[in-house]
């Protein structure tokens, strides 16, 4: 009788896949070495300081953690579908921010940021002096921008069609409420110096930063049983807007990495324990 049912499941798994037309694109149980590991080749993003091992298709990382995936490819135009299993042992509480995500990449495998494709106001500012490597005050004709929110930021080479989406030259962020008028210019003013140099007559938009990474994965905050996360990313964001509430792809994404992370205080001295970490994309009709 258990043989039947096993056979009956798998059965029901197969036809369930292939009327949906899924296919698994990354899984941990069959993905070979699925996880960066320390002393592995690497992104110079990716960070791995922690003691990650995984055998037998079960993962265990012990303290505050954060665990990536390698890569797999991803076509925009698919739907995909995140899921994972995760249990905590000895954690000193209950966790309040255990994420469950994906980290977008370009074809040179670059990751990208939220910060690097949200406008924040359509109106491109112009350079009315030359901004250099140092500079905490940058100089622009006079236009309508305003920065009531300590989270943008400038965006620099841009350009009206925004074909320079993803844009890699952003500053740090902007001191709210920091738009001075002085004579005929207005002056904007950053946290931290600017990298880089840019002539007079450049333009620039002003950009938002945001999460982290697009945090697909839904569930209930892990504990000593194992808990099941998963949820659904389709499609590109518009360029210049993001929606965080319906998960989608960032303008020039090729690839993506699984990531998954806690730094909460209560996971020092415990272990979060993972498996059946996987992504299957379904075929749109």
């Amino acid at each position: 009788m258990k043989r039947k049912k096993l056979v009956s499941g798998i059965m029901f798994t197969l036809a369930t896949a292939f009327l949906l037309h899924a296919e698994v694109v990354f899984d941990s149980n069959t993905t070979p070495h699925p996880f960066y590991l320390r002393g592995e080749t690497r992104p110079a993003d990716i960070d791995i300081r922690w003691d990650i091992s995984f055998n037998d298709g079960m993962g265990r990382v012990p303290g505050v953690f954060c665990v990536t995936s390698k890569p797999f490819a991803v076509d925009v135009d698919s739907t995909y579908r995140l899921s994972g299993e995760f249990r905590i042992i000895g954690a000193k509480g209950p966790l309040k921010n255990f994420h469950f995500a994906f980290q977008p990449r370009d074809k040179e495998g670059r990751a990208i940021f939220v910060h690097e494709v949200q406008m924040a106001n359509p109106t491109l500012g112009v350079l009315a002096e030359d901004a250099l490597d140092g500079d905490t005050q940058i100089f622009f004709r006079k236009n309508d921008w305003r920065v009531p929110y300590p989270h943008w930021l400038l965006a620099f080479e841009a350009q009206e069609d925004m074909s320079d989406i993803p844009n890699r030259k952003c500053t740090a962020r902007l001191v709210k409420d920091s738009v001075v008028a002085v004579g005929d210019e207005l002056r904007v003013t950053l946290t931290k110096p600017l990298v880089g140099s840019y002539p007079a007559g450049t333009k620039v938009r002003l950009h938002s930063d945001g999460p982290t990474y697009l945090y697909t994965g839904k569930g209930q905050q892990p504990t000593a049983e194992w808990t099941a996360w998963s949820g659904v990313i389709h499609g590109m964001v518009p360029l210049g807007r993001i929606t965080p509430m319906q998960p989608r792809w960032y303008p020039g994404t090729i690839q993506a990495n699984v990531i998954f992370r806690c730094f909460d205080v209560e996971m020092q001295g415990a272990v979060m324990e993972f498996r059946n970490i996987r992504v299957e994309r379904e075929e749109n009709k």
